[in-house]
């Protein structure tokens, strides 16, 4: 058979020059549907054998199941064990995700899960899956939800390289895996310090020191005594345009202490965004008030109009922005904010609550050294953010480049 581009990835190891060969699934392994034993008898459950549903596939491995089979209860349903490297594919609602099982287990019929043979690769199998979930999407069908059975499943094409091509493929994509867990765990580390660490500065754990001596005691204010005004966006709705250049945003927009503007953000004209502009400044913090309640993010000169969801607090000259901003993300002031909520269907937080909200306010000295600090952290934070979409990216370009 000729080496052609259709039977060839566009990224390649240069020590192999053999052709992929077309195959199916049902070459690949043993296709096992899963099963699930009468619920209501006590018998089948809590024993020993693992037993996965669809909601439980997040991650690359899997090992412990939420619940467990009893072995009278693996008898009494079409569940059957798998051995450890079974792709546990998910065949029904969320068709697509898939896992490798590092323990023998079984599921229920959520699934279709590919016990693959000694000629091919587990790993680059399940690789190969994620890169191809359009093949069982378009095989599904279902009124209620999109199901993929195991007779479609079978006739699904694929098209293999040898095997010690396929180890030499999903060991790459494995060591490009791991560099997303790593940056994962970096990040989740780091939000977790920075929320252990705010609670001991607000709280008064922790002082910064002024030449080895304590700064004066805090003072307690509330919040309309440091801000010239605190009110909400328009309660209309504005006129939208195509392609204009200003933006209608509300509660929802405010994310990780940014202004997030996407695709389906509503545009609005010039003379739309003149009408409606609140005086925003370098002084404003953005609050959701509506629905999503205490997501924040500070003003950057965003050509924005603000909906009746968000917030917006506008800070005295003399307040420091950056440290209200952080004192509004700790859970003292969140856990505040929520039993103060309003509404039954939807929940809101009313002017009056934020305007009366307290703080203890250290000297002006101490409050800039806890926001530079927290400030500091939040910077290692986007550090990290934008290695992992960088890699994110990275390896996107690798799935569409080392599969046919």
């Amino acid at each position: 058979m000729d080496i052609t581009k259709s039977t060839l990835p566009k990224l390649r190891f240069p020590e192999f020059i053999e052709h992929w060969e077309h195959s199916k699934l049902s070459k690949i392994g043993e296709i096992v549907s899963g099963g699930t034993p009468d619920t209501s008898n006590k018998n089948y459950w809590d024993g020993d054998i693992e037993w996965f549903i669809p909601t439980e596939i997040k991650a690359k491995y899997v090992c412990n199941s939420k619940t467990k089979l009893t072995r009278e209860g693996l008898k009494k349903s079409s569940a059957k064990i798998l051995p450890i490297g079974t792709l546990l594919f998910c065949s029904r609602a969320t068709i697509g995700d898939v896992a490798i099982n590092t323990k023998e287990c079984s599921t229920n019929q959520g699934f279709q899960s590919v016990i693959v043979n000694n000629e091919n690769s587990n790993e680059f199998i399940y690789y190969w899956i994620l890169n191809n979930t359009k093949a069982f999407l378009i095989r599904a069908n279902g009124s209620t939800f999109l199901e993929i059975g195991k007779s479609e499943m079978k006739k699904i094409p694929i098209l293999i390289p040898p095997k010690e091509e396929q180890h030499k493929i999903a060991s790459f994509l494995t060591s490009v895996d791991d560099k997303i867990q790593q940056l994962t765990k970096k990040k989740e580390l780091l939000e977790k310090y920075k929320k252990g660490v705010m609670q001991k500065l607000f709280s008064q754990e922790i002082r910064f020191k002024d030449d080895g001596n304590n700064y004066s005691d805090w003072e307690k204010k509330k919040l309309k005594d440091v801000c010239e005004k605190i009110s909400d966006g328009i309660h209309s709705t504005p006129i939208y345009c195509e392609g204009g250049d200003y933006y209608f945003i509300n509660g929802n927009n405010l994310i990780n202490g940014k202004i997030v503007i996407n695709e389906s953000t509503k545009r609005v004209s010039q003379s739309e965004f003149e009408k409606y502009f609140t005086n925003l400044h370098s002084k404003t913090i953005l609050l959701s008030i509506n629905g999503t309640i205490g997501n924040l993010a500070t003003y950057g000169n965003e050509k924005v109009i603000l909906g009746k969801s968000a917030c917006y607090i506008n800070l005295n000259k003399h307040a420091n922005k950056m440290f209200y901003y952080f004192y509004m993300q700790t859970n003292l002031v969140q856990r505040f904010f929520r039993s103060e909520l309003t509404g039954s269907t939807i929940k809101n937080l009313s002017l009056n609550t934020i305007k009366n909200t307290e703080f203890n306010i250290p000297v002006a000295e101490e409050q800039q050294k806890i926001a530079d600090f927290l400030s500091s952290i939040d910077y290692k934070i986007f550090l990290v953010n934008k290695q992992f979409d960088k890699i994110k990216e990275f390896n996107k370009g690798l799935f569409q480049q080392m599969f046919v």
